[in-house]
């Protein structure tokens, strides 16, 4: 856990104050639709300027989005019986929002941690994610070093408990293995105890 604050620390990148906007609206039920609006409601377009997220977003366009990937390796999402499984990223997450072309539509929050992480429930091209989990404003260099030293120290049924911004969280890694070659197959936050400084918006 005191890796991780330090982590966030020096994670001089990230969304400052006022930088990302979110809106939960209602809970989610089933599939109902009760979020009418978007989740991002404002992103400021000078963080997706910064090296790290131009980078991390120009790598996007390597994905097939039926496949999950060019390669059978990680990807960032992946659909199975008509659900998505995958798609645990915010930059990701928003820009498919942002665009009429995929067709993302937010029905709702499962689990939400003010402005530190979120549980969601939304359908991409018709198809169903029931709880996609994702920390909000964090920087890609932020997200790969938490997600890679939860992998290499917690992977598994082991839970990597870690906080964010006075938030506890866990976070949960598994290993993809291919031509007896380990790569991570996903990682994904977990909200923990809800605390005074992590409820707020």
């Amino acid at each position: 856990m005191q890796m991780s604050k330090k982590l966030r620390e020096a994670d001089d990148n990230k969304a400052q104050p006022g930088q990302v906007a979110i809106n939960y609206q209602g809970q989610a039920k089933d599939i109902q639709d009760n979020a009418p609006k978007e989740f991002f409601t404002k992103v400021d377009g000078n963080l997706f300027e910064k090296p790290s997220f131009s980078q991390f977003i120009a790598m996007m366009d390597n994905f097939n989005r039926k496949t999950g990937s060019t390669e059978p390796r990680v990807s960032p999402k992946q659909e199975k019986n008509e659900e998505v499984s995958g798609l645990h990223n915010w930059i990701r997450f928003y820009l498919l929002e942002r665009n009429r072309t995929e067709d993302l539509d937010y029905k709702g929050y499962v689990v939400q941690r003010g402005s530190v992480m979120a549980a969601l429930r939304f359908t991409w091209q018709g198809a169903l994610k029931r709880s996609g989990s994702l920390l909000i404003g964090t920087s890609p260099e932020y997200d790969m070093a938490l997600y890679t030293l939860c992998f290499l120290s917690r992977r598994g049924k082991e839970l990597c408990q870690v906080e964010l911004d006075g938030c506890p969280l866990s976070v949960t890694s598994y290993e993809l293995v291919q031509n007896n070659e380990v790569y991570i197959g996903t990682v994904f936050p977990t909200a923990g105890k809800k605390t005074t400084s992590c409820g707020k918006v």
